[in-house]
């Protein structure tokens, strides 16, 4: 990342055993790249030290390229069940709509009523 570069958070969400960032930085020509960071912190410190060998509890995946294929990231885990914590608003209309795609109408209510307290 070049030092003018300002990593942005585009997703935050958490759950009991961690959170999710999704996380963007935009190029000075308006282009944006994306990558994912998640913590599992909480969990790791549950797991005994045999278990905990070779297990990183905080995790960064490659770069995507559009909110589309950055969304898809978190394919891995049911991030739309989880507690959205902020959300950038020049991505909230595409992720609200992912929301709904997978976790319908009702999912999305949960989003906005947590995202505006």
């Amino acid at each position: 990342m070049r030092s003018k570069d300002r990593k942005e958070i585009i997703l935050d969400i958490g759950g009991a055993g961690g959170s999710i960032t999704l996380c963007g930085v935009k190029s000075p020509k308006g282009k944006w790249k994306f990558f994912k960071q998640s913590d599992e912190s909480f969990i790791f410190d549950l797991l005994d030290e045999e278990d905990q060998e070779g297990v990183t509890p905080v995790s960064r995946t490659k770069c995507a390229f559009s909110i589309e294929e950055a969304l898809m990231l978190l394919s891995d885990y049911p991030w739309v069940k989880l507690c959205p914590m902020e959300v950038h608003p020049n991505f909230l209309d595409t992720i609200l709509a992912e929301v709904r795609r997978i976790g319908g109408q009702k999912e999305v209510g949960r989003w906005k009523k947590l995202l505006c307290e």
